[in-house]
């Protein structure tokens, strides 16, 4: 029972150690040395694109957000505290950030309201601005946190809203994954190789062969009996 014990935690640490060293692979190449990942959404109705402290703030790291409008439009990006941006657009139409997809690379947006969309650029609850013709970007690096930032454009409608992550850490804890994991990997295979070679010297030392006879003594075959010397 011990044998196979010590075979259930090898198999166990190798499948561990596996997965562990796929899943430090995968983040390496994903965010390479410098530890940057991208995601990024196409608003698909006109209106406000709003992004909230749960995709600006959730790591402590500067995160690089760009808009491009459609046609060469006009964009205009203000940075505020979550309660004002939520206030000042309202239940007009936007797109509100619900998340980030690893792995399709992807900011998930929801949309939703009707109406006009305001003019943003009058009100008086920005903490900063950016405004121009073609593509503007605003880097938000984590010293107001929580904030959140609402995007529009003169055209109605962007065409693309990047979200860019720089945290140099992720590709450390990617080599520590990688290195964990493959170490996982050896541990359970000499486990594994020590519990086998255990087991077998086990067996051949348990297994004697049928009707076999212990070796003669000294005094002749084991079992038999020296005869009494003959009484004159």
């Amino acid at each position: 029972m011990a044998h196979q014990a010590k075979r259930g935690a090898a198999a166990l640490a190798a499948v561990l150690g596996l997965a562990l060293t796929i899943a430090g692979l995968w983040l390496a190449a994903r965010v390479g040395p410098s530890g940057t990942a991208t995601f990024a959404a196409s608003p698909t109705t006109t209106g406000s694109v709003v992004l909230t402290p749960e995709v600006l703030n959730r790591v402590d790291a500067d995160v690089t957000v760009r808009a491009e409008p459609v046609d060469g439009g006009a964009v205009f990006i203000g940075r505020s505290l979550p309660s004002d941006a939520t206030a000042i657009v309202g239940e007009t139409p936007r797109s509100t950030s619900a998340g980030l997809d690893a792995s399709a690379e992807a900011l998930r947006l929801t949309t939703t309201g009707e109406g006009e969309t305001p003019a943003m650029s009058a009100a008086d609850i920005w903490r900063s601005t950016v405004a121009g013709t073609g593509p503007q970007s605003i880097v938000i690096d984590q010293a107001n946190a929580p904030e959140s930032l609402v995007i529009t454009s003169d055209k109605g409608k962007l065409a693309s809203v990047t979200l860019t992550i720089a945290n140099r850490a992720w590709f450390v804890q990617a080599v520590v994954a990688i290195v964990v994991g493959l170490a996982l990997v050896l541990g359970g295979w000499l486990l594994w190789r020590s519990a086998r070679s255990a087991g077998t010297a086990a067996s051949t030392g348990s297994a004697a062969p049928a009707g076999s006879k212990a070796p003669a003594g000294p005094d002749g075959p084991a079992g038999s009996t020296t005869p009494a010397a003959e009484v004159k």
